[in-house]
């Protein structure tokens, strides 16, 4: 049986938390999960106080194990805004994600550029007692450096306490090797974005059909990547309900980890 904590990714059930946060995160932890992921982008534009959600928290027995903003926020929202409003929160881990695609592929030299701005937010977030890490997509599979993809190119350029949320779903949807990610990268990996995909349904698959051997990736996880959360997450709506598959997804990863 593996120690792991099971956290679901707010995005998943991203309606109802913008209309009662406090009512979704009820029904959140009512299903069995510990913890949730939240997004600053999101709650940014909803326009609530970080106190709020702080307080929904607390009256759901939910933990903020993970806070995800945009390398576009980082840019414009400045540093010590965001600090203070993660520590609102009480979370622990401070996760970037998304590089600019487009800008990835077509301007010389942002590679470089988005490591430089990734690296001075981690340092500043560290300062302030946060673990910092980079979350996948699916573009971040694009080659910028030989034969390194911009994620590895990342993690090869940022200390070992820089973490790696890795996303399997997004990772499989690149054309890469989730399991053999956390392999080359052990150690760094103590969340672990648990997320559907496969070729027939793409992100509408769930996470019992994704097209990964499961136990392999779970075992890796923990005994090399050092996984101590994993957080479920889907994203692309489909023919299912958003509580209904997250309560499915809570039951057969509690299954898997037996």
């Amino acid at each position: 049986m593996f120690d792991v904590k099971k956290s679901l990714q707010i995005h998943s059930v991203r309606e109802a938390f913008e209309e009662n946060p406090a009512e979704a995160l009820k029904r959140v932890k009512a299903m069995g999960y510990e913890g949730v992921e939240l997004n600053y982008p999101a709650m940014k534009k909803a326009g609530r106080p970080a106190a709020l959600y702080a307080e929904a928290l607390k009256d759901a027995g939910l933990k903020c194990f993970s806070f995800m903003i945009s390398l576009e926020h980082v840019e414009t929202d400045g540093l010590d805004y965001i600090i203070e409003y993660a520590k609102t929160l009480g979370t622990e881990t401070m996760v970037i994600g998304a590089v600019n695609f487009r800008q990835l592929k077509e301007e010389p030299g942002y590679a470089q550029k988005a490591l430089e701005l990734i690296k001075m937010a981690a340092e500043a977030f560290e300062k302030a007692g946060f673990v910092t890490g980079y979350h996948n997509h699916d573009s971040d599979q694009y080659v910028v450096d030989g034969e390194k993809t911009f994620l590895e190119y990342l993690m090869s350029n940022t200390p070992n306490s820089f973490v790696m949320m890795l996303d399997t779903g997004n990772m499989l949807a690149g054309g890469g090797d989730p399991i053999a990610m956390v392999k080359k990268f052990p150690g760094r990996s103590p969340i672990v974005h648990i997320k559907g995909y496969g070729q027939a349904e793409g992100y509408t698959t769930p996470v019992w059909d994704s097209e990964i051997d499961w136990k392999e990736m779970i075992k890796t996880a923990v005994e090399l990547g050092g996984t101590k959360i994993m957080s479920i997450e889907f994203g692309k709506r489909g023919d299912y309900e958003p509580f209904d598959r997250a309560e499915k997804s809570f039951v057969w990863l509690s299954e898997q980890l037996q």
